[in-house]
C-alpha cells in the first residue's frame, strides 16, 4: 500500500523532532506552555500511529490473498505469483471448470 511508507515516515519524523525537542532547556522558559501542550498532544499519538501502520499492513496482505497484487505493486517479481494464486482467481478457475462439466 502507497500508505504504509507515509505513516512510517510521519513515524520517524514524529521521533526525530522528539529528540531535537527534548533537547532544548526548560528552565529558561524559551518554549511557551501551549506549545508544550500541543507537543504532549501530538506525541500521545505514536503509539496509535503505529498500531495503524501495522493495521494497514496485515490489510495489505489480506488484501492481495484476496484479490492479487494492486495496480501499483503490479510490477513486483513475485505479483504474478500473487495473483495466480488470490481467492479471486481460485474462485473463478473453479467456476469456469464447473461451467465447462455442466
Amino acid at each position: 500500500s502507497v500508505y504504509i511508507p507515509v505513516l512510517t515516515k510521519v513515524r520517524t519524523d514524529l521521533d526525530e523532532f522528539g529528540k531535537v525537542f527534548g533537547e532544548i532547556p526548560r528552565k529558561d522558559k524559551v518554549i511557551p506552555p501551549a506549545v508544550l501542550k500541543a507537543w504532549a498532544k501530538a506525541s500521545s499519538h505514536q503509539d496509535k500511529l503505529a498500531k495503524m501502520t501495522d493495521y494497514l499492513g496485515q490489510c495489505h496482505k489480506m488484501e492481495q490473498a484476496l484479490t492479487g497484487p494492486r495496480p501499483e505493486d503490479a510490477g513486483s517479481s513475485d505479483a504474478k505469483t500473487m495473483m495466480e494464486n488470490s481467492v479471486s482467481a481460485n474462485v473463478n478457475q473453479m467456476a469456469a471448470s464447473s461451467h465447462a462439466l455442466v
